[in-house]
C-alpha cells in the first residue's frame, strides 16, 4: 500500500507539472502569435476599409446634413412658440391692467423729466425774489429822513 500512495503522488506530481508547463507553453504561444495575429487582422482591416470607407464617409456626411436640418427647425420651432407665449402672456397682463416695460420706462422718464423741471424752479425761483434796496437808495432814503426831523 505504501508504494500504491508514493506511486499516486508522484503522477500527480508529475501531472501537476505537465499542466504548469502546458500554460507556459501557452502563454509563450501567445506572445508570439498575438503579434502575428493582431498584425494579420490589421491587414485585413486595411483590404475592407478602402471598399467601404466611401459609403461609410457619404451615410456619415448624410447624417449630419439631417441632424443640422433638424436642429435648424427646432430652433425655428421654439422661437415661434416663444413669440406666441410672448404675445399671449401680454395680452393677459394687458387685460389685468398690468403696465408693459415700455409703459414703465415712459412713465419713470416723465417722473424724472417732472422732477428736474421742479428743481430748477426752486432755483430760478430764487433768483426772481424781490430785488433789495441798493446802497445808493438806502443813502437817500436817509437823507429824506433826518431833513424831516430836523
Amino acid at each position: 500500500m505504501a508504494k500504491k500512495k508514493k506511486d499516486t503522488q508522484s503522477e500527480l506530481k508529475d501531472s501537476a507539472q505537465k499542466i504548469w508547463l502546458a500554460g507556459l507553453g501557452a502563454l509563450a504561444a501567445a506572445e508570439e502569435e498575438g503579434g502575428k495575429l493582431f498584425r494579420s487582422l490589421v491587414e485585413r482591416g486595411e483590404k475592407y476599409q478602402s471598399p467601404l470607407g466611401d459609403p461609410v464617409a457619404s451615410a456619415s456626411k448624410t447624417v449630419r446634413g439631417t441632424v443640422s436640418k433638424a436642429r435648424t427647425r427646432a430652433g425655428k420651432t421654439l422661437d415661434e412658440l416663444e413669440s406666441v407665449f410672448d404675445e399671449q402672456v401680454g395680452a393677459v397682463l394687458h387685460r389685468l391692467g398690468v403696465p408693459t416695460r415700455s409703459e414703465v420706462s415712459k412713465l419713470t422718464r416723465r417722473v424724472e423729466e417732472l422732477t428736474r423741471a421742479v428743481r430748477g424752479e426752486k432755483k430760478t425761483g430764487r433768483k426772481k425774489a424781490a430785488p433789495r434796496k441798493t446802497a445808493a437808495k438806502r443813502k437817500t432814503a436817509r437823507r429824506t429822513t433826518r431833513k424831516k426831523t430836523s
